[in-house]
């Protein structure tokens, strides 16, 4: 008595599949990634986790008459972090993940942050992570 399973699998197959959840895993890496960002930000801590240098007395003034909180946690309006966005695209030699601002108004806004708070970047540990999830642990 016998159960025979047959497994036709090709080269070609196997690849597209071990393609398909890579891409998939890096998906979920980069968004991962941007959570962090955002929620280090809000945290008011910088790419390496130091803590964020303090607003200037009249700036912390400034935005605690407008409602908010009066500490450097760069979401005055919440923009610039929302517009934060991931992709993935496939390229004949492998896969390409981008973490990038959708709007270029809020990417120039971030780029003026990042000259006092650096916030917009991948931390060692981020970047291991992201590894350790390509290398599917």
């Amino acid at each position: 008595m016998a159960i025979s399973i047959e497994a036709n699998f090709t080269a070609k197959k196997l690849a597209e599949d071990i393609r398909k959840r890579q891409k998939k895993n890096l998906e979920i890496a980069l968004i991962e990634a941007k959570t962090e960002i955002i929620e280090r930000t809000q945290g008011q801590r910088s790419v390496e986790g130091g803590q964020f240098a303090k607003l200037s007395d009249k700036y912390a003034k400034y935005k605690q008459k407008k409602g908010r909180r009066g500490v450097p946690d760069l979401t005055f309006s919440g923009a610039m972090l929302r517009a934060i966005q991931t992709k993935v695209e496939e390229t004949f030699n492998g896969l390409i993940g981008t973490i990038f601002f959708a709007s270029t108004a809020e990417a120039e806004k971030a780029r003026g942050n990042m000259k006092i708070r650096k916030f917009f970047g991948l931390s060692r540990r981020q970047q291991q992570k992201i590894t350790e999830k390509l290398n599917g642990k």
